[in-house]
């Protein structure tokens, strides 16, 4: 007859511990889901003029259903600032936070001009922007049937360098003036699912 080992109670310690690693090692986790993928993006460089003053960087900003996110980065990547929100609020980033019920207040303080970021939404890709945008003036094509030049909401806008994104003609650069402001966005790279 065999005698039971002197600890039997630490043996069999050790050996729940040990069927216990070995199941939870078997275990599977869910991952968690995926972000989701913006409704559209795009990548290049913005530079503003304005008696404000003037600047420009590099911008990406991604635009989801119900929220929309933009960063900005100076000449090597310096002094980033991510402007962040929907229809109700935005929020500001650049050192400090801000909260602001109005996107154009914020764009104004980070940008020195009230750029109406959801018609440059549009424009961006060639297209006159929908109410609550005044709607469009003056709307002129080149000879290929692309928007070359149109006033809306105030800006003088100017459409050129177009390439195309999955058939579709789509302007390059975009040249805005209103009164003593003014921007230019040089588009480097873009997704639509759209």
């Amino acid at each position: 007859m065999i005698a039971p080992p002197v600890n039997a109670p630490l043996w069999r310690l050790a050996a729940a511990s040990l069927l216990a690693a070995l199941l939870c090692g078997c275990a599977t986790v869910d991952p968690a889901p995926p972000a989701p993928a913006p409704d559209w993006q795009l990548s290049g460089k913005l530079a503003v003029v304005s008696p404000r003053g003037n600047g420009s960087g590099q911008l990406d900003w991604r635009h989801y259903a119900d929220r929309f996110e933009i960063t900005l980065r100076g000449p090597l990547g310096l002094a980033a600032a991510e402007l962040t929100g929907s229809a109700e609020q935005a929020l500001l980033v650049r050192g400090e936070q801000r909260w602001s019920g109005s996107v154009a207040e914020l764009s104004a303080q980070l940008l020195g001009t009230s750029l109406p970021l959801p018609a440059l939404q549009y424009w961006a890709d060639g297209v006159v922007a929908p109410a609550p945008t005044a709607p469009p003036e003056r709307l002129n094509y080149d000879s290929s049937g692309q928007l070359s030049s149109l006033h809306q909401g105030g800006w003088q806008l100017q459409f050129s360098r177009y390439q195309s994104l999955r058939g579709v003609a789509q302007p390059g650069k975009i040249t805005g003036q209103r009164g003593d402001d003014r921007f230019t966005l040089v588009v480097q790279s873009r997704l639509q699912a759209r």
